[in-house]
């Protein structure tokens, strides 16, 4: 954890109705939150409703510092078509001249690891069937 922190915390919360005392309906939403934590930082994503896909989420993202306290930073996520965005930065890249955010070893790469988690999942189902046959 990081030192200062807020310390992690994954509420469910589900859905329900009531009605108050003036009559008014209240209906309480579903969220989701997602927490990932690495030594360096720690990441929730807040995804409002899991029936609205398109309803925009934001991710919190708290890191440590060289003054020992926290910094957090709360980005919303975009609700771009990822594909637009990927050929506008193409056409930038194109356009003025500029070095691609992802290159051919970093295309290589991912490649690389694509294969090696395919040959993975291959041995694992390999040796379940082997495991199932003994």
């Amino acid at each position: 954890s990081i030192e200062g922190a807020p310390p992690v915390s994954a509420e469910p919360r589900g859905w329900g109705s009531s009605v108050s005392r003036s009559g008014q309906f209240h209906l309480s939403v579903i969220t989701e939150t997602v927490n990932l934590i690495a030594p360096e930082a720690r990441w929730t994503l807040q995804l409002p409703s899991p029936y609205l896909p398109h309803a925009a989420a934001a991710l919190t993202t708290v890191r440590g510092s060289t003054t020992g306290l926290p910094v957090t930073t709360v980005d919303p996520v975009s609700l771009d078509d990822p594909f637009h965005r990927q050929l506008q930065v193409f056409h930038h890249v194109i356009a003025v001249g500029d070095s691609p955010l992802v290159d051919g070893s970093d295309a290589t790469a991912d490649l690389q690891l694509a294969e090696q988690i395919v040959a993975t999942a291959a041995r694992h189902d390999a040796d379940a069937a082997t495991a199932r046959s003994s």
